[in-house]
């Protein structure tokens, strides 16, 4: 009987046109740069819902989820450049 070793057979990669795949992380990203969004945050002791504009967006590729940078609305950053998941904000 002959054994195989595994780290000798690879598969064949799909040839990479440039295309992002259908239903991907890239392919669905919710919001754009200026988009205006609401995050919960705590503000003295209390959870409030408060308005931002995403400054920046982009594509954390080892958790395969987008992240975002917020404004406040007055063109300052919110909690110093912070990335937030896209499932933080609504």
């Amino acid at each position: 009987m002959q054994r195989r070793d595994a780290t000798t057979t690879t598969a064949a990669k799909p040839k990479d046109d440039g295309r992002l795949r259908r239903g991907s992380a890239e392919d669905v990203r919710r919001f754009q740069d200026g988009d205006e969004v609401a995050m919960a945050i705590e503000d003295r002791g209390q959870v409030v819902r408060a308005n931002f504009v995403v400054r920046r967006g982009r594509l954390n590729a080892q958790e395969g989820r987008w992240e975002y940078q917020l404004w406040h609305e007055d063109g300052t950053a919110y909690d110093a450049g912070h990335w937030f998941r896209e499932t933080e904000l609504s």
